[in-house]
């Protein structure tokens, strides 16, 4: 940790839970409200690229000892927009494009072949007991 990290945190540490939570909240506020956009570009643009490694593959363009890996990059991507659309941070229920934050999670998720209601049943679960 550099001296001024070192400096920051035990700043940090000085301050109460009431203190430190206000400048939790500042923060977020910052980032609140902004339309996440680059969720659903990352979700089907990760599709769209893993979906093309099937008739790369079978077509000889690609070898399968280099789509392995970047099928494996893929699907270790897709977590991060369904794990987004279970926590409805693309769109809340009730609003306008809720619509997209559902296509994103059920989109998604049968690529790592869980449907999309029981992952976020059981991840919102998750939350509830850790």
């Amino acid at each position: 940790m550099t001296g001024q990290a070192a400096a920051d945190t035990a700043d940090l540490a000085a301050l109460s839970a009431a203190q430190l939570l206000k400048m939790e909240r500042q923060i977020a506020r910052r980032h609140s409200g902004m339309f996440p956009w680059l969720i659903p570009v990352w979700a089907f643009g990760n599709m769209a690229c893993w979906l093309a490694l099937w008739p790369l593959v079978f077509t000889g363009t690609l070898p399968l000892w280099a789509a392995f890996p970047i099928s494996l990059i893929n699907l270790s991507l897709v977590y991060l927009p369904t794990h987004e659309a279970q926590h409805d941070i693309i769109a809340r229920p009730g609003t306008r494009l809720r619509w997209l934050n559902e296509l994103v999670g059920h989109g998604t998720s049968w690529m790592i072949v869980y449907p999309f209601e029981m992952l976020r049943v059981t991840h919102l679960d998750h939350h509830r007991h850790a």
